[in-house]
């Protein structure tokens, strides 16, 4: 059996490869931490949510005349990673000018999820640049969109549940669904026509993609996520949110 030694980092509680490196799906790898105490969290393949599918398709709940706001979602699930992140909070302090000026012409920001996961659960450094993302657009209402595509709700709504967060849920589909500034992408052919060339142009994962292609059919000038291996994509401009982080 052959062996590949690959040098890399945790980040956002995924390790991310330093080189890119392209294995077959289902590959076994392993993983060796040096001098480091973490947790090891096992998968429990036994444990299911208690939640039905008539909750997960229940329409966001926002009363008569009420209007969301970005704002009112920041932070709002804080709580929610504090039993399974085991970095420690980064006290690094966020450098918003610059990435203000790299979306201060655009009137269409493609975002991927880890934008929202940021904004809505984390602690981290990332999340403060989210806030400042999110803040940009809601203070340049109305010609300012933040653009994603259905894959964000997909991939924010796992993790609430499966903890059973049931205002968690409700929370994201309000931000993703009713809130003004946030606009879910409807995914037709030319999205996954953009996606296929993506896919096999940059060997991109699909739901990676599946959003890149949809914000570049939607005219998106930037994307906002971060992975770095999406860097490498030319169609659109890539930020990387911890590439602005001191």
């Amino acid at each position: 059996m052959g062996i590949i030694a690959v040098e890399g980092i945790v980040e956002n509680g995924q390790v991310r490869l330093e080189t890119y490196l392209d294995v077959p799906d289902q590959t076994k790898v392993y993983v060796i931490v040096p001098g480091q105490n973490g947790i090891v969290y096992e998968p429990d393949s036994s444990k299911n949510t208690s939640m039905s599918l008539k909750e997960v398709l229940a329409p966001p709940e926002v009363k008569p005349g009420e209007e969301m706001k970005l704002s009112d979602f920041a932070g709002l699930g804080a709580d929610l990673w504090e039993e399974i992140d085991v970095d420690e909070y980064i006290e690094e302090e966020r450098n918003a000018e610059p990435i203000l000026r790299r979306i201060a012409s655009c009137s269409r920001i493609g975002a991927d999820t880890p934008l929202f996961i940021y904004y809505f659960e984390s602690k981290k450094a990332q999340s403060r640049l989210a806030q400042t993302v999110f803040q940009y657009v809601e203070e340049n209402q109305p010609h300012v969109t933040l653009c994603t595509s259905g894959v964000t709700l997909v991939e924010t709504l796992i993790h609430p549940i499966r903890s059973e967060r049931t205002e968690l849920v409700d929370g994201y589909k309000r931000l993703l669904m009713a809130t003004k500034g946030v606009h879910i992408i409807q995914l037709n052919t030319p999205e996954y026509l953009s996606a296929a060339l993506l896919r096999a142009k940059y060997n991109l994962r699909t739901p990676d993609a599946l959003q890149m292609g949809a914000c570049i059919q939607h005219g998106c000038e930037v994307f906002i996520t971060n992975d770095r291996r999406l860097k490498h994509v030319q169609e659109i401009d890539v930020l990387v949110l911890s590439d602005f982080v001191d």
